[in-house]
């Protein structure tokens, strides 16, 4: 490279003395370690190194001596379930009818008997709508309106003016018909 200087980190210091990082230096050991392990068919484990230093209890340094808590051995759990006589007499030789098999007996609770799922209800089955009035009356043509067809709309259109509609008669009727899903009016 013509014009450029090399950079040597190796020759930092004055007078051209190699310094060394300590953690590059840890981190190379533990890459050869690793190497030199693949080829004796052990695995090494940096963060098993005892040289290593250990690291904080917190990112704000140790904990005092006396809030940690000592490292106690976990508790034996007993098995809960009963222990099989069958399994520590069977040997090489069968012993089928010999009365040799598990305990006849047991302490624990019984076994709840199988219960059938409960029947569908069918609340999202399709339900039959029944015939509402306003459907008789239009079928009946008692209704004062009928379905004009223009083009591809259908308009209703009355058969006689609103003033002489019988409001008290006719409106339930026509509300009725708000639940009709049939459009073929």
């Amino acid at each position: 490279m013509i014009g450029r200087q090399s950079h040597n980190p190796s020759m930092d210091t004055a007078g051209g003395m190699k310094r060394e990082n300590i953690a590059s230096t840890i981190i190379l050991e533990d890459h050869l370690k690793s190497m030199l392990g693949k080829s004796r068919n052990t695995n090494y484990k940096p963060w098993k190194n005892q040289q290593a230093p250990k690291n904080p209890h917190s990112p704000f340094g140790d904990f005092p001596k006396t809030h940690i808590n000592k490292v106690t051995k976990p508790q034996k759990i007993d098995q809960v379930h009963e222990t099989s006589h069958a399994m520590t007499t069977i040997k090489a030789t069968s012993s089928i009818g010999k009365g040799t098999g598990g305990r006849s007996t047991s302490v624990q609770p019984r076994k709840q008997n199988y219960l059938p799922p409960p029947p569908i209800s069918g609340a999202t089955q399709k339900r039959v709508i029944s015939a509402s009035e306003f459907r008789r009356f239009y079928d009946r043509g008692d209704l004062p309106i009928k379905v004009e067809h223009e083009g591809s709309m259908a308009k209703i259109g009355w058969k006689i003016t609103p003033e002489q509609l019988d409001y008290h008669h006719y409106l339930p009727i026509f509300f009725d018909g708000l639940r009709e899903k049939n459009r073929s009016l």
